[in-house]
């Protein structure tokens, strides 16, 4: 009573392995490309995918089936929108500084402020939505 759980070979995150969560325990990891096979228990279970505070969505599996892992879309843009919150954090700051509006805070004070901004913007979207999405195959 198995299931077969295969993730594509992607750039993107190559690195990362993802746990294989079956009924809320961690019963395993995948690599980029790899194809791993789990062992279930009983006739339905949940199978969820997570790394590092990220999740997919929760998916009914049945001994027999075939699991894929794929990102959900958005995610291919996420690089482009930190690049973006980035220059515009520096342009407004720049701005402010030229307009003297910043005269009382220190460089290293705005720039950890402007860090942690970036950083808030950057890990609410993986907290709130899906990164990757399970389907049958």
């Amino acid at each position: 009573m198995k299931i077969k759980v295969t993730r594509p070979n992607r750039f993107y995150a190559s690195l990362a392995r993802l746990k294989l969560v079956v009924d809320g325990e961690v019963v395993g990891k995948i690599s980029n490309g790899a194809t791993e096979e789990i062992t279930l228990d009983t006739e339905q279970s949940v199978l969820q995918v997570k790394y590092q505070g990220t999740r997919s969505n929760k998916l009914t599996v049945s001994p027999g089936d075939t699991v894929k892992i794929k990102f959900n879309k958005w995610v291919y843009w996420e690089p482009v929108f930190t690049g973006l919150i980035t220059f515009l954090s520096l342009f407004i700051i720049s701005q402010l500084r030229l307009h003297n509006v910043l005269e009382e805070f220190s460089l290293w004070l705005t720039g950890g402020i402007i860090a942690l901004v970036i950083s808030i913007l950057i890990v609410i979207p993986n907290l709130l939505f899906e990164k990757y999405i399970l389907y049958k195959e």
